[in-house]
């Protein structure tokens, strides 16, 4: 006997000696794992961790919030059925004052003040068979100031990033817009120069076809030139064109026939409207705007797997005269809207000007007295 509690005792120290979390202090359902797996034991159930007892603030409210939640909701059935009493009283009486007539004496007046005064009274009762909102609205509130806790640092950390990522963006594009300017620019310059070389060439046509026009007089040549221009009196007018070259005659009609009819003269209208017709197309696509293929630069931003983009947008005020001044000028057709009377700001100077605030365009004093 004296034997095997001498062991007992030598395993509860070799097993002591074996522990490595600290015994002054509650142990983590983690520190337990840790140990039964050095150990080579199975881990312990979860319904073996004890639950260790609230230690902050808002610990310690939610969990004497959590108790009155509770007794309210054991008593749920008869509070409602208390507040579907209150409800039809509370609507009876707003019937009683809605079939109340204007008073015409003191006594009739003073009814009134009294029937205010019991409603409020009523009111009061509800407002007291309801405090149990005042409790839920506190843990609602706790719960979400505990959550902002750890909220609020990752929505701060997560527009960090987006700040980072965003001036990232923003000069992976700017320099997609430079590239692209100077891919345009040059196309641009290539393809004025290309124009040029077509009207070179073009210009090079109408002069050969003027060349092939075969040796006038000068007067035989005066006729074609009149005859051909456009801005001339005598264009397309044989008659007209043979008098303003000077060939003169009783029978101009013969005159000018004659000279149609000539294989020379044919020919060299024949050229000169064909010069005429080519440098009208040199014309037309000189006066066209340069035209340039330029490929799309797209900006150096790749996608991280498993996000998306929401751009959203928002105008930041620098100057609030300005914008008002710009406003009330009726300037850049910037809607009225944008400007917004504060009605707490506005109730604020009727209390302290009083009667002298109905001064002021479109504004009304009132008066609004209730009996407590």
């Amino acid at each position: 006997m004296a034997k095997a509690v001498k062991s007992d005792r030598a395993k509860r120290k070799a097993a002591e000696q074996q522990r490595t979390i600290p015994a002054d202090r509650p142990v983590t359902a983690r520190e337990i794992r840790e140990e039964h797996a050095r150990r080579g034991l199975e881990p312990p159930p979860v319904t073996d961790i004890e639950i260790l007892p609230a230690v902050s603030d808002d610990e310690k409210f939610v969990v004497q919030a959590g108790t009155g939640v509770m007794a309210f909701l054991k008593s749920v059935a008869g509070f409602f059925l208390a507040a579907s009493t209150m409800e039809a009283n509370a609507k009876t009486t707003l019937s009683v004052a809605l079939a109340l007539a204007p008073p015409k004496t003191p006594d009739e007046d003073e009814r009134i003040q009294r029937f205010v005064k019991d409603t409020n009274d009523q009111k009061k009762i509800v407002e007291e068979h309801w405090k149990v909102t005042t409790v839920i609205s506190g843990f609602h509130r706790r719960m979400t100031a505990a959550r902002a806790r750890a909220t609020d640092p990752l929505e701060r950390a997560a527009g960090i990033g987006n700040q980072l990522h965003q001036r990232f963006k923003e000069d992976a594009e700017r320099a997609a817009k430079i590239e692209q300017d100077r891919i345009r620019r040059e196309a641009e310059e290539q393809a004025a120069r290309d124009r040029q070389a077509e009207l070179d060439r073009l210009e090079a046509d109408a002069v050969a076809a003027e060349e092939k026009s075969p040796k006038l007089s000068e007067r035989e040549q005066a006729f074609v030139d009149f005859y051909c221009d456009r801005q001339s009196m005598a264009y397309d007018n044989a008659q007209r064109a043979a008098t303003m070259a000077g060939f003169k005659g009783k029978n101009l009609v013969a005159i000018s026939g004659r000279l149609l009819s000539l294989e020379k003269i044919r020919v060299a209208i024949e050229a000169k409207t064909k010069a005429r017709e080519i440098r009208l197309q040199a014309a037309a696509q000189a006066a066209a705007p340069v035209q340039a293929n330029v490929p799309t630069i797209a900006p150096a931003v790749q996608r991280a797997s498993g996000t998306s983009e929401r751009t959203y947008y928002s105008a930041e005020l620098l100057d609030e005269k300005a914008l008002i001044d710009a406003v009330c000028e009726g300037r850049l057709g910037i809607p009225r809207d944008v400007l917004r009377v504060h009605q707490p700001t506005l109730n604020g100077y009727a209390k302290s000007m009083g009667d002298l605030i109905q001064r002021w365009p479109g504004v009304k004093l009132k008066k609004d007295t209730k009996i407590t």
